[in-house]
């Protein structure tokens, strides 16, 4: 149906959208947007401070330290393929993780705010530990992470329609929630989650980037990770 020189840069393309570096930032973005009333409390100047510093410490810095080692030799390419070149990413990944985390302690914010950040860096040190005994996806890691912040944001009730996502998180209330009809068009985001998660893994394994086994121990992770740092929240945690 496709060509496979087609379908191998969709693939690539997929990896690149879906890389582990952004699931803090899109997660943090899912949040913000969802209608919960405790973030709706916080005034925009909160948003845009938290999500630069989520962005510059769990994003950049990590990816300029990619590109660092790669010129240096460290690593061979930005995808890391090799599991012993991973060590030093994923050191990176959780000093800036940690450092982020420590920043915000003393700030009192919201669980929802702090608590992914929390369960990255349990992933991170998880994959790191890992690594003496097999690659675990970080694709798929992240994805289970997605999936998981996804399913405990709409178990709250968050709506993510396309007017609370132009009106942001602060004033989301306004649409948020159930619809008078009982529908809703964030019903779909979950289950959106776990078909674009299977796609991911699907993309990797045409790869040969993973072994079904290290997908699987990644999605399940993840998963199960974020689940448990936001699971029991409520929506004025």
């Amino acid at each position: 149906m496709f060509r496979p020189e087609v379908l191998d840069r969709a693939v690539k393309g997929l990896a690149l959208v879906a890389h582990p570096v952004w699931m803090p930032l899109y997660i943090n973005g899912l949040a913000w947007s969802a209608g919960l009333p405790a973030l709706e409390a916080y005034p925009p100047q909160v948003f845009r401070w938290f999500t630069a510093a989520v962005a510059l410490m769990a994003v950049v810095l990590p990816l300029l330290s990619l590109l660092w080692m790669k010129r240096v030799g460290m690593i061979s390419s930005l995808e890391v393929p090799e599991a012993g070149q991973r060590r030093s990413p994923y050191t990176v990944q959780a000093l800036c993780l940690g450092g982020l985390w420590w920043m915000l302690a003393d700030l009192n914010l919201s669980p929802w705010l702090t608590r992914p950040l929390l369960s990255s860096l349990v992933l991170v040190l998880w994959a790191l530990v890992w690594l003496e005994r097999t690659k675990v996806s970080a694709h798929a890691m992240g994805m289970g992470a997605l999936t998981a912040a996804t399913a405990c944001l709409y178990r709250q009730g968050a709506n993510w329609g396309w007017e609370a996502i132009a009106l942001g998180g602060w004033e989301a209330s306004a649409v948020g929630g159930w619809s008078p009809s009982g529908w809703s068009p964030s019903a779909f985001l979950v289950p959106a989650a776990v078909l674009l998660s299977g796609l991911v893994v699907a993309g990797r394994l045409r790869s040969g980037a993973h072994t079904p086994a290290e997908l699987l121990h990644g999605w399940g992770a993840g998963l199960l990770a974020m689940g448990l740092g936001l699971w029991g929240l409520g929506p004025t945690d």
